[in-house]
């Protein structure tokens, strides 16, 4: 067994947003879960699941997915997030994989408060009640930003986190524009916190 995160997800109103709005936001998420080398799957209709071997990326994986549907101004999805163990061996397809993250996973998302868009919950690694809250209100704050907001966090929140000016660059825009869209959605808070998550999270390891 190993650790993973598992996030389970279903977007928000996408019955008023109707069926072409949902196809491009599950396809958005599912990009980003390639990005990341995480198996996808979608089910019920808007519902999708996604498998983090490195369990520290969630908070980044979840930020960049809601700064992907902000900038196509599409439906957003909540997020239940399980830190817990899997079976070592890879299934065949997602569906068919077992451990206690799919299970801590689905409960979490299950067992939110009614309004509630994101929850996470840990069995196998030690996630601080403060940590957990800032991750909470990036969350809400990201899904405050603007399009041209999450345009440029999307880059922002890569991996191996781009420079202003090649966010710029490859906005086509000004690297005073970049600094200030950055700026505007609290990108150095939201920086800080991810950090801050990633570490915690990796201590485990150690």
């Amino acid at each position: 067994m190993s650790d993973a995160a598992v996030l389970t997800g279903d977007l928000i109103g996408s019955r008023k947003s109707g069926q072409q709005a949902t196809d491009r936001a599950l396809a958005a998420i599912a990009d980003t879960a390639g990005q990341f080398a995480a198996p996808f799957t979608r089910y019920r209709g808007d519902g999708w699941q996604a498998l983090l071997v490195r369990p520290e990326l969630a908070l980044r994986f979840a930020l960049i997915v809601t700064a992907r549907l902000r900038a196509q101004n599409a439906p957003l999805t909540r997020f239940g997030i399980g830190i817990a163990e899997i079976a070592t061996d890879r299934a065949p397809s997602l569906g068919a994989e077992t451990g206690n993250a799919f299970v801590l996973s689905g409960e979490t998302l299950d067992q939110m408060p009614r309004r509630a868009e994101f929850a996470i919950a840990s069995t196998t690694r030690q996630l601080g009640a403060i940590t957990s809250a800032a991750a909470r209100l990036a969350d809400q704050v990201a899904r405050k930003w603007t399009p041209q907001q999450a345009e440029a966090m999307v880059m922002a929140l890569a991996l191996d986190e781009p420079s202003g000016l090649s966010i710029a660059q490859s906005l086509g825009i000004s690297p005073a524009a970049a600094s200030y869209r950055l700026q505007g959605a609290n990108w150095w808070d939201i920086k800080a916190v991810v950090s801050a998550f990633e570490a915690e999270l990796k201590a485990a390891d150690d």
